[in-house]
């Protein structure tokens, strides 16, 4: 697995919309405003999983729980990691390369996979 910057705007909390603007090629912004507005349209706050799901992309139920530096990657993959402490985080992973602003990401644990259908 290699490491590639991908920082788009620089925002605290913001790599969900990056991993998204990743791994759907939409610019950062767009993708805040459409998750904005389905939040407003359901009245809820975690629709993450569902924004992906409506895009075709779901949880493949992955056995994989390493780190994502060991993970093996083919195409297009969201992953939702942590640190087995208390951080959670999502990137993206694009053919093998891992597109977040801190390489330490390669060494998070995976805990979801998201693959489109």
């Amino acid at each position: 697995m290699k490491f590639e910057y991908y920082n788009p705007v620089e925002e605290k909390g913001g790599c969900i919309y990056r991993s998204f603007s990743k791994f759907f090629d939409k610019d950062y912004n767009l993708i805040k405003k459409e998750i904005k507005e389905l939040q407003e349209k359901l009245g809820k706050e975690d629709i993450y999983e569902l924004y992906l799901n409506q895009n075709n992309v779901f949880d493949i139920n992955e056995e994989y729980k390493g780190k994502i530096k060991d993970y093996k990657n083919k195409g297009k993959s969201i992953i939702y990691c942590y640190d087995k402490k208390d951080f959670y985080h999502m990137v993206a992973i694009i053919d093998d390369i891992l597109y977040d602003r801190n390489e330490d990401s390669l060494d998070l644990y995976v805990l979801q996979v998201f693959k489109e259908a």
